[in-house]
């Protein structure tokens, strides 16, 4: 005796809400995956059998997101591109849209080309660029942001966000002239450390004014 599914054998085609019933399997025989029908008491929805990653292509070639993710609530793939974010909110969409680029965790963007956003919230909108941590912004092009909440500068190398939700902040900007800044490290800060930390223009200056009391 033989099980036969229903079936389609064209690349990228699975059954419509209408084709199948609830509690019935289609294959696709020339991609190898497996559908079914849902109903969450609103709607209906076909969605594939499985875990892992889908290869899909919605308009920018063929790139992958976790199967299971609702697209509404995703930015479309981009090529080569892999979207492991996990998103409830159709209003914030995440993902990769760019091309060779990958998004990890929640509300994570990867809108450059080849970069990579890591973290909740974070985004990256520029080529070749990493953000890294909890709602870190990389806005310049093959540049580095970890931390939280930062400033997201033009201009920089590497950030290092120390902000909140109401105040972002860099504690670090490495530009990428070969300038080095502090922001956050002020003079009282400096002299009451205990710590080995870093001198600023600032406090040289408080120093020479000091000095030159004398």
């Amino acid at each position: 005796m033989k099980i036969i599914l229903k079936r389609s054998s064209v690349q990228n085609t699975k059954p419509t809400v209408d084709e199948l019933e609830l509690g019935e399997l289609a294959i696709n025989t020339f991609d190898g995956k497996i559908y079914t029908k849902t109903y969450d008491n609103v709607q209906e929805n076909i969605v594939e059998v499985g875990s892992g990653l889908q290869s899909i292509n919605e308009g920018n070639g063929f790139g992958w997101r976790l199967r299971g993710e609702n697209p509404d609530n995703h930015e479309p793939v981009g090529e080569n591109s892999i979207d492991l974010t996990i998103n409830n909110d159709p209003n914030v969409p995440s993902g990769a849209p760019a091309s060779n680029s990958i998004a990890i965790m929640q509300g994570a963007v990867a809108a450059g080309n080849y970069s990579m956003a890591v973290g909740f919230g974070s985004v990256v909108n520029a080529d070749g660029a990493i953000a890294l941590g909890e709602y870190t912004a990389a806005n310049e092009p093959n540049s580095i942001v970890v931390g939280s909440y930062n400033l997201g500068l033009g201009g920089t190398a590497f950030e290092v966000g120390i902000g909140n939700s109401a105040d972002f902040k860099n504690g670090l900007e490495v530009y990428k002239d070969g300038v080095v800044s502090a922001p956050e490290l002020d003079v009282d800060t400096i002299e009451n450390s205990t710590e080995r930390v870093l001198t600023t223009r600032e406090y040289i200056d408080k120093l020479e004014l000091d000095m030159g009391s004398f």
